[in-house]
């Protein structure tokens, strides 16, 4: 009798062992189908942003006229003028094409106002210094380099017109000051270069570049060094393709890239309450 209960009670642990094994494997197995689904939404949500990345990135370089090089802690600007009509009407022409492609599940929304200053001034930052290249308005207008900090260590300017001949007026430059600028401009009769590493980056200083154009009234590139290194290229009436290598102060442990403002674009997956805001990097 002893020996049957025994026997019983062996089942009765043995049966409810099983079963609570049973319980936690099937819980397991639906923690990780789980997990597998999640980690699913994550890749598809990564891979649909580097996509929309790529698209703005190709349409930067095909259509913006700007070169960007990143070069450790050197980058190097070079725009060639005159710029194509075509940058505004593709960077609209993609959005849309976005919006109307990805209208539920996924959804992409394009932020009208990050996209308006894009087309509009063609402006990026340098990350993580934090520095805005923007121009006035595009596709004319002056090229603004503006630190939000002086973490600029100097610039170096090379321009190519094709005039005749140039001549410096650095009459209005400040010498009392240690940021080092360099300018090389190349015209029909040759390169003529002017360097300083004195100048005073905290004061306006004004370069004006007076070329012969073989008329009674010269043509003027009008070059601004302001506080804190602000460097502004006014081009006026003049046809310029310029290089421009900023040097920048050594971040540890950042890596520096250039992109778009934040915000450009949202991307939401409504069934499972996932949304990745980004932007796009253009090197």
């Amino acid at each position: 009798m002893k020996k049957a209960v025994l026997l019983t009670l062996g089942m009765l642990l043995l049966s409810s062992l099983v079963f609570s094994l049973s319980i936690l494997l099937f819980h397991n197995t639906q923690g990780t189908e789980s997990r597998f689904a999640e980690l699913s939404l994550y890749d598809r949500l990564y891979d649909l942003d580097s996509s929309i990345q790529r698209g703005f990135k190709e349409i930067f370089e095909r259509n913006s006229g700007m070169t960007l090089i990143l070069l450790d802690d050197t980058i190097r600007i070079s725009e060639t003028l005159p710029h194509s009509s075509n940058f505004e009407a593709e960077l609209i022409a993609y959005s849309n094409y976005l919006e109307g492609l990805y209208s539920i599940d996924p959804l992409v929304v394009i932020d009208d106002s990050v996209l308006t200053l894009v087309k509009d001034r063609l402006l990026f930052y340098i990350m993580p210094h934090n520095i805005l290249v923007e121009h006035s308005s595009f596709p004319s207008g002056n090229l603004e380099i503006t630190p939000q900090n002086l973490n600029v260590e100097n610039y170096s300017i090379s321009l190519t017109v094709t005039k005749q001949s140039m001549t410096f007026d650095d009459s209005l430059m400040t010498t009392s000051g240690s940021f080092p600028l360099r300018m090389s401009v190349t015209t029909n009769s040759g390169t003529s270069v002017w360097e300083k590493d004195n100048i005073d980056q905290t004061s306006t200083n004004t370069m004006t570049l007076n070329f012969d154009t073989g008329l009674p009234t010269e043509a003027t590139i009008t070059i601004t060094l302001d506080n804190p290194a602000k460097l502004i290229i006014n081009r006026g009436s003049v046809t310029a393709d310029h290089n421009i290598e900023i040097a920048l102060q050594h971040q540890i442990d950042e890596m520096t890239y250039i992109s778009y403002p934040d915000n450009l674009f949202t991307i939401s997956i409504p069934g499972d309450d996932l949304q990745k805001i980004s932007t796009a990097r253009l090197a």
